[in-house]
């Protein structure tokens, strides 16, 4: 079910942000969120509870993409990676902060109350959040963005110059954060105007069709890698489940640190293949150990480290690169369009990893392992094909991005 809210919020979470704004989706999502989910520890029944889960996760992920892509459209080009990496960094935060009440509360009930705590603290965010300025400016409420943007500067004690014609375009320039309005009209002329850019266009761009694809591809592998890796890591690493489930969180510390480190000084496509390589063969040397029927605990348990970090940089940097080449108008759909086609995979990969309960011996535990493997790596070479975004404006039109060389 909790597969299933993700693919449902990716669904409707997307549109329903690019039409109402990114604000609103991402305060409003949470605050049901944290309602659906303190009530459902008041229930019994478990089809009540079923439902209740599914509703909460739904609310929760089309807050996330929101807030996702807030972050993104809202900071300059060098600060953009950092800034997004920090989202990464809760989401780790969370897996520890759900091991300790889960630890200390045994009482289901209990536990999911506490929970829900953190949620509270979200509606002071109403107050300290601004909208997107781009993506007021795609709706092209000018007033507003301008008002955003001279916030932002303020705050950051910075200098800005704002000229708006009597033709209604405008050109913002703020430290490297530039939306020059004239610009995106002309780019627009041959495809329509920004303002109408929906999901479906990307088909009328050859380039963006085979963007696409890519991008499909890498997200449903690095779903179905992560979350297998995650449901596959009792077979390897043997212990208790709080102790287990602490280590599966604690290896995305060295993914993000390493994406700090490297992001703003090598190529996302190179940073992104050489991980998802790394993850591939590390994974399949796990199953080589298995077809060999070798039991060298110590180095399946590096072997799937080495995996689970590659693993995570991956998925890390699909979502900086898919929000970098997505157009302003169409961001937030493309983003949940993208994690929608991924949750199919993530659905199956409990499937994939209780292979080994259909298929006896070796071949049976190693295939779970072997087809994250040779998944990983078609998805880091089939990566090769996408154009670089390092340093490079985000795109306001489908024209804007296919100038752009692969």
């Amino acid at each position: 079910m909790v597969l299933m809210g993700m693919l449902v919020g990716s669904i409707i979470g997307g549109p329903m942000s690019d039409r109402f704004g990114r604000k609103k989706i991402l305060l409003g999502g949470s605050i049901f969120a944290c309602v659906i989910a303190a009530v459902m520890s008041a229930f019994d029944s478990f089809i009540l509870v079923l439902i209740c889960r599914f509703m909460s996760v739904f609310c929760i992920f089309t807050a996330y993409i929101a807030g996702y892509v807030i972050l993104t459209e809202s900071v300059g080009v060098t600060k953009r990676s950092i800034v997004t990496l920090s989202v990464v960094l809760g989401y780790v935060t969370g897996f520890l902060f759900v091991a300790l009440v889960q630890f200390l509360f045994r009482d289901w009930r209990t536990a999911q109350l506490v929970s829900t705590l953190p949620f509270l603290t979200l509606i002071l965010c109403w107050w300290l959040i601004q909208e997107s300025p781009r993506w007021l400016l795609s709706m092209n409420r000018h007033k507003e963005a301008k008002d955003v943007i001279v916030y932002i500067a303020k705050v950051n004690k910075v200098n800005i110059s704002w000229d708006m014609e009597v033709t209604g375009t405008s050109k913002m320039t703020m430290d490297g954060i530039g939306v020059d309005e004239s610009e995106k009209d002309e780019e627009t002329t041959t495809s329509g105007s920004s303002n109408n850019l929906k999901i479906w266009h990307i088909c009328t761009n050859r380039r963006y069709v085979l963007y696409s694809t890519i991008l499909c591809f890498s997200w449903i592998t690095a779903n179905m890698v992560y979350y297998g890796m995650f449901l596959g890591v009792g077979d390897i690493i043997e212990g208790d489940i709080y102790i287990t489930f602490v280590l599966q969180s604690v290896m995305e510390i060295p993914g993000l640190v390493m994406c700090a480190l490297l992001l703003e000084k090598i190529d996302r496509k190179v940073f992104y293949c050489s991980s998802m390589i790394t993850s591939g063969l590390a994974t399949l040397g796990i199953g080589v150990l298995d077809i060999a029927d070798q039991d060298i605990r110590w180095l399946s348990v590096a072997l799937f480290c080495l995996g689970k970090m590659g693993i995570s940089i991956g998925f890390n940097l699909i979502y900086i690169i898919t929000t970098e080449l997505c157009p302003t108008k169409i961001r937030n759909s493309g983003l949940g369009f993208c994690s929608c086609v991924a949750r199919f995979s993530g659905i199956l990969s409990p499937y994939i990893v209780s292979a080994s309960l259909l298929i006896p011996g070796p071949i049976g535990r190693a295939l779970p392992v072997l087809i994250f493997g040779v998944l990983s790596l078609t998805s880091g070479l089939f990566a090769i094909l996408l154009p670089e975004t390092r340093n490079a404006k985000l795109p306001e039109t489908i024209d804007s991005e296919s100038s752009r060389d692969v």
